[in-house]
């Protein structure tokens, strides 16, 4: 279980949790369960400085969790730096700066909207996407869950779901 930082975009009672905290205001926040892969340390950068590397799964706060350690051996901690090396499908490997995107190129790097959903594929068949696309349920005989969707051209549409009977659209993407 983490305690959130106050300084996050954590909502408390409509207002952001940074916002109260600017304001001096007091507010505590509940505990969130997170899930914490792999901390290995990397090396100590100078007399009082460490680097580690952490894997974890979404919604972990990295300043929580240095401010928890620092904590757990009786001392205090700040983070003076922090580099997202991979969030779900996307890397340092296959990002880019923004000192290297241009009007021209930037479409050279965008990546295909569909390649970052990892749900199964349900392609449709002209007559199924005329229905689909009017908001009429299909009947394709898929097991209950989440699809990505196909046109018959082959083409992204979006995000299905099938109660294993019925299939239509959830979510237009395309």
């Amino acid at each position: 279980m983490q305690t959130p930082p106050l300084y996050s975009a954590k909502n408390i009672n409509g207002e952001r949790g940074y916002e109260l905290a600017r304001r001096g205001e007091e507010f505590t926040l509940p505990p969130k369960r997170v899930t914490v892969y792999d901390i290995k340390l990397l090396g100590k950068v100078s007399a009082d400085a460490y680097s580690f590397e952490i894997e974890c799964g979404g919604g972990t706060y990295i300043r929580s969790l240095a401010r928890d350690i620092a904590a757990e051996i009786g001392t205090f901690a700040a983070m003076s730096r922090l580099k997202r090396t991979k969030s779900g499908v996307f890397t340092i490997e296959n990002s880019v700066s923004t000192a290297q995107l241009t009007p021209e190129n930037f479409r050279d790097f965008i990546i295909p909207t569909d390649s970052v959903i990892s749900f199964p594929a349900a392609f449709l068949t002209a007559s199924e996407e005329k229905k689909l696309i009017n908001g009429v349920p299909v009947s394709k005989g898929l097991a209950k869950g989440e699809y990505k969707i196909y046109l018959a051209d082959g083409s992204f549409y979006g995000i299905g779901s099938s109660d294993g009977i019925n299939f239509k659209t959830r979510t237009k993407l395309c």
